[in-house]
């Protein structure tokens, strides 16, 4: 099998003539080929699930780091009471 490279494609014929390179390739080659490139994207493909992974147990953590935050404050009834109040007056007796 007899590829042409040709890596800018873009320019004209007589341009692209000049610059493009014949590559011999047997099958002993595309099959060595196809197997480089599938170990390639397996890698890439474990890399990304990895990084998904760790990404999701970081938001688990985050979530659950701020119900907790959020669960541990106990409500100021004595400052709402005082708003409630203050907006009741407000309200009676217009500025």
């Amino acid at each position: 099998m007899e590829l042409t490279l040709d890596p800018l494609g873009s320019m004209s014929d007589s341009h692209a003539a000049m610059l493009a390179e014949s590559l011999r390739m047997t099958p002993v080659d595309l099959v060595r080929l196809h197997l480089e490139s599938d170990l390639m994207l397996s890698a890439i493909r474990t890399e990304a699930v990895r990084a998904e992974i760790t990404w999701q147990r970081s938001l688990r953590r985050w979530y659950e780091e701020g119900r907790v935050a959020a669960e541990s404050r106990e409500p100021e009834v004595t400052l709402l009471i005082r708003v409630i109040e203050g907006l009741r007056r407000q309200v009676r007796a217009p500025l």
